[in-house]
């Protein structure tokens, strides 16, 4: 009797979390990319954030991962652009910044966000543990 591929199933059944991370700096990039990889994720990358309004509607992600100093654009008008399309109420946005001062992380929260981290204030991996925990609830 053929035995049925039952656990393949399970396997392929399962949820492949997503983020969307807006970050200029590809050493750091890589380094959150393998920190996420290894935790479940699909990582979706942008340099800029032009485009951040359209990732987001096209790949529903688990959260968002929002550097404030990227090139082009200020990172809080890119905030309250999806503040004002409603894309903060549906996806949690993390803003982190060599920026950590509580101005900007009240002008962060105030636009939606759900967490500012310092970068300067936290390594890369400790940075990939509270982006979890905002996804996980705590």
């Amino acid at each position: 009797m053929p035995k049925k591929s039952i656990g393949i199933i399970i396997i392929l059944g399962g949820y492949m979390k997503k983020i969307i991370i807006i970050e200029d700096d590809l050493q750091l990039i890589g380094i959150y990319k393998h920190e996420f990889q290894k935790n479940g994720f699909t990582v979706i990358h942008s340099e800029t954030g032009f485009d951040l309004v359209g990732l987001i509607k096209e790949n529903q992600p688990d959260a968002v991962l929002l550097d404030l100093l990227v090139p082009g654009i200020r990172g809080l008008e890119l905030l309250a652009q999806l503040q004002k399309e409603g894309l903060t109420e549906k996806y949690p946005v993390i803003t982190y910044s060599a920026l950590a001062t509580k101005m900007v992380a009240g002008k962060s929260k105030k636009l939606g966000a759900k967490l500012h981290i310092g970068k300067s204030d936290y390594t890369s991996q400790e940075i990939v543990k509270k982006v979890l925990g905002v996804i996980k609830g705590k």
